[in-house]
């Protein structure tokens, strides 16, 4: 089965200050979806060069397309780095967090958007979980990121405390 695909583009502003987006428009219906047979999907992100298929049903997506850049390194806060802000977990509780990072969900990075989580890719190393269908595989790194639930359970259990505080207890 073949499908037509068109990508537009639409451009605005004024030399040296550009903004633009560009929609993939599909030639024919995408089907049903493969989990819950609902014909509620559609393509999703498609303004950037990172887009998928998603049930607006079920929730399943896939397949991701490449991302345009493709980050290795946790970023400065992310909640999988051993120096994160205590129970930093944006809403989640450090049990609903551990929970998901042992599981097979695509975690998106919170800070760049439309890319998976770096952190995530290795905490999973780390602790050799392999997800399915496979994501981001990065190398393990157990000195900045944590390497067992327990150590992230610990952490993120207890108060709050700022990067300076918890160097000034490391230190003493």
């Amino acid at each position: 089965m073949t499908r037509r695909l068109k990508l537009t583009f639409e451009l605005h502003g004024e030399p040296g200050n550009v903004a633009g987006s560009a929609r993939l428009m599909l030639g024919e219906s995408l089907g049903v979806c493969p989990f819950c047979v609902s014909p509620e999907v559609e393509a999703v992100n498609t303004w950037t060069p990172c887009y998928w298929v998603e049930c607006n049903s079920c929730g399943a997506c896939g397949p991701h397309s490449p991302s345009p850049k493709r980050y290795t390194r946790p970023c400065s806060d992310c909640p999988m780095r051993r120096d994160a802000l205590n129970g930093w977990l944006g809403g989640a509780t450090p049990e609903e967090y551990a929970r998901l990072a042992h599981s097979d969900a695509i975690v998106k990075c919170h800070v760049h958007g439309n890319v998976q989580c770096a952190g995530m890719a290795i905490y999973r190393r780390n602790v050799c979980k392999r997800v399915d269908p496979p994501g981001l595989v990065l190398p393990a790194d157990r000195e900045e990121v944590f390497s067992t639930p327990m150590e992230f359970l610990e952490h993120h259990g207890r108060l709050p405390r700022s990067r300076d505080q918890q160097h000034e207890g490391a230190a003493s």
